[in-house]
């Protein structure tokens, strides 16, 4: 790290080259860049596509859907606090960014719950992939319906649940019982 002083009051500050120039408690300072980029990981690969999509489907909604969703973010947040989607803009790209969640509940019983903000419908099917259950229209927007919890009892001994969001993204669970 090398101190610079300049004798005509000249302050620098960034990047050029190699070199990066800054302030440190009031003395500028030039040091030499050190970080080696690295190829980014599967997951992060994974984040950054669906990050892309939250983008473009927050982007492509019609004004009508954006109007329900800032009266729904108004409702669910009237006042800042840390922690929450700093705008209704960011709250609706959590719709395609949040994973639909799986959890078992209770053992015993073989409750399970679903979490994601914005869960659409849910289906239950048998071993033999057949429809025992639907529960649809659980969000809708135009009528600032949004369901972002569902707590579900197994019907029958195997069973798997595909569940919808309201970006469209679908996700399925599936549980067998070994006897």
């Amino acid at each position: 790290m090398v101190k610079l002083r300049s004798t005509i009051g000249l302050k620098l500050k960034g990047k050029h080259g190699n070199f990066i120039f800054q302030d440190v408690n009031g003395d500028q300072v030039l040091r030499q860049g050190y970080k080696e980029k690295k190829e980014p990981t599967p997951q992060q690969l994974e984040v950054r596509e669906r990050f892309k999509l939250a983008v473009s489907w927050a982007k492509n909604l019609s004004t009508a859907e954006k109007r329900y969703i800032r009266q729904y973010y108004k409702e669910l947040y009237p006042s800042w606090v840390p922690g929450q989607p700093s705008t209704w803009y960011n709250f609706a790209k959590s719709f395609v960014l949040t994973v639909l969640k799986f959890e078992l509940v209770n053992a015993e019983q073989r409750t399970y719950l679903i979490e994601h903000p914005g869960i659409v419908s849910v289906y239950q099917y048998d071993s033999n992939n057949i429809l025992i259950q639907s529960i649809e229209n659980l969000t809708i927007l135009s009528d600032l319906k949004f369901k972002n919890k569902l707590v579900k009892n197994r019907l029958t001994k195997s069973f798997s649940l595909s569940a919808f969001d309201l970006s469209g993204s679908s996700a399925i669970f599936s549980d067998i019982d070994p006897d």
